[in-house]
C-alpha cells in the first residue's frame, strides 16, 4: 500500500487496519473487524459477510488505526475479554485470515500441510496448523528468513526448509506473492488434495499451463481465500491469547509513530517481521 497503493485504497487516507483499542468512554478493550458490511446483501444474509456486495475496510476507505481516533461501526467491533496484551491484538486480522483460508480447505487433524513463504503470516499459518492438530512444513527461500525464523521455529516445533523434496501433501497454502511458488505448492500435493490460493499473485504472472493442469490430473480442489470474516476475528482473539509467548516472537519492536515511516523500507523489503505502532507511550516491551 505505502509503495504502490492497493485496489480498494482511496486517498487521501489514513492507514491500519490490525488494531486495538479501548472506548475512552466505557474503558473497554476492542478489536476490529476491519469490514464495514452492508448486511443485508445476499452475502451479508448467507453469513459471508466477507464477500458483502457493499464492501468497505477500515483503513482503506476510511481512516483506521493510524488516526489518534477510530470510528468504527459497533457491528465490526470485537470486544476483549480474554487476557491479552493489547498489543498482541494487531495480530488478531492476519491470524482470522488464516483462519478463514483452512476452513476453506477443511483442515482436519492429523493432515500434513505444506506452506510456502516464511514471512509473519506464513508462520502464523504454521503455527495454526500446530494448534489444529496438523503437521506443517514451511518453506522459504531466502536463507536470512530462514535464519531470522530459527527461534520461532525451534519454540513451535515448526520445521522451516530451503526446500522441500517430500510430496504428498494433503494441504497447500501459499503465503508469499510468488508465482514461482504457486506452482511448486500445487506440485506438493498428493493426488485428492487441496490447495488453498490464499495470497494474490502480481498481475502478467505467468503461471504454466503444466502447473495448473495438475489441478485437472491430480483431481486438486482449489478453494479462494479472502478477507476474513467476523467469527473469525473472533476465533483469533482466543487464538493469540493462548499463544502469546510464541506470538510475540513476531514482534520487531514496539515503536511510536514518528518513527513508522523509517521501518518502511525494511518491511518492503522482507527483512522485518511486525513493528507495532503505540499511541499510548505506555507499551511494554516483548
Amino acid at each position: 500500500m505505502w509503495a504502490q497503493g492497493h485496489r480498494d485504497l482511496v486517498l487521501p487516507r489514513v492507514p491500519g487496519h490490525e488494531i486495538a483499542a479501548v472506548d475512552k468512554q466505557t474503558g473497554t478493550l476492542y478489536t476490529v473487524w476491519p469490514g464495514q458490511a452492508c448486511g443485508s446483501c445476499s452475502y451479508c444474509r448467507n453469513g459471508r459477510e466477507n464477500l458483502c456486495e457493499e464492501m468497505k475496510i477500515i483503513g482503506f476507505h476510511s481512516d483506521g488505526g493510524f488516526a489518534s481516533s477510530l470510528i468504527s461501526p459497533a457491528a465490526s467491533l470485537i470486544q476483549v475479554e480474554e487476557d491479552i496484551a493489547p498489543q498482541l491484538l494487531c495480530f488478531c486480522e492476519p491470524v482470522a485470515c488464516v483462519l478463514n483460508g483452512l476452513e476453506k480447505v477443511s483442515l482436519a487433524k492429523g493432515e500434513t500441510v505444506i506452506i510456502y513463504g516464511g514471512g509473519v503470516v506464513g508462520l502464523l499459518a504454521a503455527l495454526v496448523c500446530l494448534d489444529k492438530g496438523a503437521y506443517p512444513t514451511l518453506v522459504e527461500k531466502d536463507e536470512n528468513k530462514i535464519a531470522k525464523a530459527v527461534p520461532f521455529a525451534d519454540a513451535c516445533g515448526i520445521t522451516v526448509k530451503r526446500d522441500c523434496g517430500e510430496n504428498n501433501f494433503d494441504i497447500g497454502l501459499n503465503a508469499c506473492d510468488s508465482p514461482l511458488a504457486f506452482g511448486q505448492c500445487l506440485n506438493k500435493l498428493r493426488k485428492g488434495g487441496r490447495f488453498c490460493y490464499f495470497s494474490g499473485l502480481p498481475g502478467a504472472s505467468g503461471i504454466g499451463a503444466g502447473d495448473l493442469n495438475l489441478i485437472h490430473y491430480k483431481e486438486l480442489l482449489v478453494a479462494g481465500s479472502y478477507g476474513p470474516r467476523k467469527d473469525h476475528m473472533r476465533q483469533a482473539v482466543s487464538f493469540c491469547a493462548g499463544q502469546q509467548p510464541l506470538v510475540s516472537l513476531l514482534i520487531e519492536e514496539i515503536i511510536r509513530p514518528e518513527k513508522a515511516p523509517d521501518k518502511m523500507a525494511d518491511i518492503l523489503a522482507g527483512k522485518a517481521y511486525k513493528y507495532l505502532i503505540d499511541f499510548t507511550g505506555q507499551a511494554p516491551h516483548f
